[in-house]
C-alpha cells in the first residue's frame, strides 16, 4: 500500500509524540509543575518547528473564521451564565483563586504557550491530511496523551470518594477538547481552535464565579459544553452554505443573547432577591485574598451561622466593609464580631454587632470591579 509523503511525515510525528508522552509518564509524572510544564513546552517547540518546516502552514482565509470565534465566545458566555445560576442554588465555592506572578510564570504562561504550540502543530498536520478522517482522529487522540498523563497529578488532591468520577471528567474534557479543536481547525482555521482551547484550559482565570458543584454535575457540564459548542457551530456552518444573510443575523442575535442575559443576571444579583449580593472592593486591606478592583459576591446569612475565619460583610456608618472574623463574643442578639483585614497588622478598633452584618463572602472575581469604582469615582480607602 502506497502512503503519500505528507502522510508518512504525519505518521512519524504521531509515533514520536507517543514516545515523548511515554517518557513523560515514566520519568516526570511526579515532578513539580514547573518541570513538567517546561518539558512539554520545549518538546512541543521541536514538534512545531519540524511540522511547520516539513508540512507548511496553510493560509487561513475561511470567511466563517470570525463568526465561528464569536459563536464560541457566545457559547462560553451562556455556560458562564449557567454556572452563575447553578451557584445561586448550590452556593459558590469559597476557594478564591488569585492570579499572582508566581502562579502566572509557573502555570498560566506555560498553559498559554502549550496551547499555542499544540494548535500550531495540529493546524500544520491538518494542512496536509485535511480530508483523511482516520489520520485526523488518530492525531486528535495521540495529541491528547501528554495531557491525559497529567490526570493522576490533578486528582491527587481530591477525596477518595470522587477520584473515579473526577478522572472520568478530566478524560472527557481532554479528549473532547482535542476532537473539537481538530474539527474547528480543519473547518475554520487555527485561530478558532486556539480560542476554544484557551477558554477550556484557562477557565479558572477567565470565569471568576464558580458554583460549588457535585462531581456528577461537573461531569455533566464538562460533557455538555463541547457538545453544545459543536452543535451551534455546525448548525451555523450548514446554515451559511444556504443563506449568508440569515446566518449573519443568527450569529449577531446568538452573540447578543448571552450578553443581555448576563447583564440581567448581575443586575438581579445586585438586588439581593436571590440571597446573594455583589460589591466592588475599594481597598487592599484583604490582600492577598483579594484587593482593590476585585468584586466579591456575598451570601446573606444569619449572624448565628457566622464562624471564626469567615469573611464578614458589614455596614459601618456609610461604608460597607469586608474583613475576616478572628473572634466571636457573646451569644444571640448580643453577639459581636472582632474583625481584621488580612493585610492589616492589627484587628479593627471596633467590634461588629449582629445588626450590622450583611453576609459572608462566597466568591471573588479579580480585577472586574474597576469599572464600577471608576464610574462611582471611589478612591482607595484605608479600611
Amino acid at each position: 500500500m502506497h502512503i503519500k509523503r505528507g502522510n508518512k511525515t504525519v505518521l512519524a510525528l504521531e509515533i514520536a509524540f507517543l514516545l515523548i508522552a511515554t517518557i513523560y509518564i515514566a520519568l516526570l509524572s511526579g515532578a513539580p509543575d514547573l518541570v513538567r510544564n517546561l518539558y512539554v513546552v520545549c518538546t512541543l517547540i521541536f514538534f512545531c518547528i519540524f511540522a511547520l518546516r516539513h508540512l507548511g502552514f496553510k493560509q487561513d482565509n475561511d470567511y466563517l473564521k470570525m463568526p465561528t470565534i464569536w459563536l464560541i465566545l457566545a457559547t462560553s458566555g451562556i455556560f458562564a451564565l449557567l454556572l452563575g445560576a447553578i451557584g445561586v442554588f448550590t452556593d459558590f465555592t469559597t476557594e478564591h483563586y488569585r492570579p499572582t506572578w508566581e502562579v502566572f510564570w509557573q502555570s498560566t504562561l506555560p498553559l498559554i504557550v502549550i496551547s499555542i504550540e499544540i494548535e500550531l502543530f495540529r493546524y500544520a498536520v491538518i494542512g496536509k491530511v485535511e480530508k483523511n478522517v482516520p489520520v485526523l482522529l488518530a492525531f486528535a487522540l495521540i495529541s491528547s496523551t501528554i495531557f491525559l498523563a497529567d490526570i493522576p497529578h490533578q486528582v491527587a488532591t481530591v477525596g477518595d470518594s470522587v477520584v473515579i468520577i473526577t478522572t472520568i471528567t478530566l478524560t472527557i474534557r481532554i479528549l473532547a477538547t482535542s476532537l473539537l479543536c481538530t474539527y474547528l481547525s480543519n473547518h475554520f482555521g487555527f485561530l478558532s481552535a486556539l480560542v476554544y482551547r484557551f477558554i477550556v484550559v484557562l477557565s479558572v482565570v477567565i470565569f471568576p464565579i464558580w458554583p460549588n458543584m457535585s462531581a456528577m454535575l461537573t461531569l455533566i457540564i464538562a460533557t455538555a459544553f463541547p457538545i453544545f459548542t459543536f452543535i451551534i457551530v455546525r448548525h451555523h456552518e450548514i446554515f451559511s452554505e444556504h443563506n449568508h444573510a440569515k446566518a449573519r443575523a443568527f450569529n449577531i442575535s446568538f452573540f447578543s443573547f448571552p450578553i443581555i442575559v448576563i447583564l440581567a443576571f448581575f443586575a438581579i444579583l445586585n438586588t439581593g432577591i436571590t440571597g446573594y449580593e455583589m460589591m466592588a472592593i475599594a481597598s487592599n486591606s484583604m490582600r492577598p485574598t483579594y484587593g482593590r478592583g476585585d468584586i466579591v459576591i456575598y451570601k446573606q446569612i444569619e449572624p448565628s451561622e457566622i464562624q471564626v475565619n469567615d469573611i464578614l460583610v458589614f455596614k459601618r456608618g456609610n461604608q460597607i466593609i469586608t474583613h475576616r472574623v478572628i473572634e466571636i463574643r457573646g451569644n444571640g442578639e448580643s453577639r459581636r464580631f472582632i474583625v481584621k483585614g488580612d493585610n492589616n497588622e492589627s484587628p479593627d478598633d471596633y467590634s461588629v454587632s449582629a445588626d450590622d452584618v450583611r453576609g459572608t463572602v462566597r466568591v471573588v472575581g479579580h480585577y472586574i470591579g474597576y469599572p464600577s469604582l471608576m464610574l462611582n469615582g471611589i478612591s482607595e480607602t484605608e479600611e
